[in-house]
Parts: C-alpha cells; sequence; structure tokens
C-alpha cells in the first residue's frame, strides 16, 4: 500500500487512466495520462504517426476502419459488462491484450455484430434463453440502442462517414491494444509493421514505435505535459 513517505523518493510515473480507479489515493508522483492509455494519447496528438512508422504502407482508410471497430467494441464490451453478471460471460476472451481474437466470428462489413460477440463470448455454455436474455438487454440499453440495428445486431452506420472527432472523449473510449489488433485485422501490413522476430509482445512493439516516431513538439499540448512541468520535470 501507498504511504506518504515514498514520496521522499522522488520516483516519478507515468500511468495509463485507466488504472486511475486502481489508485484511488491521488499520489502526486504519479501523471495520469489525458486519454486511455499512453498508445491513444500519442495517435490523438499526432494522427500521422502510423503513416511514419509504417512508410505509407498502412492507409488512412485502414487506420479509420480500426478506430471504428476500437469504438464499437469498447462501447459494446463495457455494456455487455454491465448488464451481465462476471460469471456469465468471458469478456476477457475479447480484451485487447489478447493477440489470438478471431474477429472474423463477429465483424461484418467492418461492423460489430452484438448477437455474434455476446455468442463468442459464452464459453461457459449458458443456455438460449439466457443467451436472449442478456442479448435484449444489451441492445436495449440506452447507450447503445441507437447505435445498433435491433433486428441484425449489427453497429449502424458507414465507415467511411465515421469521424471520430465528433464523438466526445473518443479517445478515452478507445485502447490503443484494441486499435493495434484491429489494424492487424484489417491490414497485412499492420502485422509486418508490429511483429517482432523475437516473440517480444506487439502490444509492447506498438508501443514502442509509437514511442520512437512520436513528434514529440506534440506533446507540448497535453496537460500531462503542464502537470509535470509545473513539478519541474520538464524545463522545455
Amino acid at each position: 500500500n501507498y504511504t506518504p513517505n515514498k514520496d521522499k523518493l522522488c520516483i516519478y510515473g507515468i500511468v495509463d487512466s485507466d488504472n486511475r480507479d486502481d489508485n484511488p489515493v491521488n499520489i502526486n508522483t504519479l501523471f495520469f495520462t489525458d486519454t486511455h492509455d499512453l498508445e491513444t494519447l500519442i495517435l490523438s496528438t499526432d494522427y500521422k504517426i502510423l503513416f511514419r512508422i509504417s512508410e505509407g504502407k498502412i492507409s488512412s482508410d485502414d487506420i479509420k476502419k480500426a478506430l471504428l471497430l476500437s469504438y464499437q467494441l469498447s462501447v459494446t464490451r463495457e455494456v455487455i459488462r454491465e448488464n451481465t453478471s462476471s460469471n456469465d460471460l468471458s469478456l476477457g476472451s475479447i480484451s485487447g491484450s489478447l493477440s489470438n481474437i478471431k474477429f472474423n466470428l463477429f465483424v461484418y462489413d467492418n461492423k460489430i455484430n452484438v448477437f455474434k460477440l455476446i455468442h463468442y463470448v459464452n464459453n461457459r455454455n449458458l443456455d438460449k434463453d439466457k443467451i436472449n436474455k442478456i442479448i435484449d438487454k444489451v441492445i436495449n440499453n440506452k447507450i447503445i440502442s441507437e447505435k445498433v440495428d435491433k433486428k441484425t445486431g449489427n453497429w449502424k452506420g458507414n465507415w467511411k462517414s465515421f469521424d471520430y472527432s465528433k464523438i466526445p472523449n473518443f479517445w478515452n473510449i478507445v485502447n490503443g491494444h484494441d486499435i493495434l489488433h484491429f489494424l492487424i485485422y484489417q491490414c497485412k501490413y499492420a502485422k509486418l509493421t508490429f511483429e517482432n522476430k523475437n516473440d517480444y509482445p506487439m502490444d509492447r512493439r506498438f508501443e514502442q514505435k509509437l514511442v520512437e516516431k512520436y513528434d514529440y513538439s506534440k506533446f507540448t499540448k497535453t496537460n500531462i505535459y503542464k502537470k509535470m512541468k509545473q513539478a519541474g520535470l520538464l524545463t522545455l
């Protein structure tokens, strides 16, 4: 557990914002990212970085599709979590930290199918009636009810018209791991860009590449930069 004396060690850290709930104490040596995690902080401030990393082989369409699907998955996953018991479904099987998610079983025409997704995470073999009740609760949830076709289970809309800038708190909703895995799902060049022959985890390789190619002049526009500067950690 944290004790005030630890401040005297002068050890500072940058923490992904999604871990904020795990750190309820306000520790003045920890700086939380403005967005969901470090990857989304970088992407939100330096959108063209993926073009530089892949030397243009990852297209703007690939990125747009990955961002859309990441948003759909994040929202759907959270709604399912809020409307089911932790023992009902295995949401860990669609965690962004996994690399073996079978997106083809619940992604159709660049859209998440909520019905198929719920069946995908039903590895506890719940009976048909219970699954149907879960589906009904999820698609009628106020957060998602207008976003999903209740007959087909598909998210509405078209990826071509998707504009993440019009979604409030978009970069706090999506996470870097989902974006990476959907990039790989959509674009073969993404896997070639972020794979590592030494079996280094691909999500860590993704984070490493983003850090290496980041335009740090963009960092000065973030809240975390301002807090770090106020703490005397940055001079620029």
